[in-house]
């Protein structure tokens, strides 16, 4: 798995922590949803999984770990060079 990126490390920033989602979600509210939680715009936006989190969420278990499953082959894996250029040099740059 590659290693994550550093904190404030020029990344999409507070968009990833106000994209948490408030209350239940449903296919009323997704429309509503999108527009307060834009991502930014670009070739490969950046995007995390904290970003799909509603605060429902956290009051859940923990998912089991998935690692032993993994192939070595598939552990090895890098990411998208397009998405960590991206990342780098932010949605202004595109």
């Amino acid at each position: 798995m590659a290693p994550h990126a550093a904190a404030g490390a020029g990344t999409a920033g507070d968009a990833a922590q106000k994209a948490v989602v408030e209350g239940t979600l449903t296919v009323a509210n997704v429309a509503a949803n999108r527009t307060r939680c834009a991502l930014p715009k670009g070739v490969a936006a950046f995007s995390d999984s904290s970003m799909f989190k509603s605060a429902a969420s956290a009051s859940q278990p923990k998912a089991k770990r998935w690692d032993r499953y993994l192939t070595e082959e598939s552990k090895l894996r890098k990411p998208s060079t397009l998405k960590q250029v991206a990342l780098y040099m932010g949605p202004s740059k595109f």
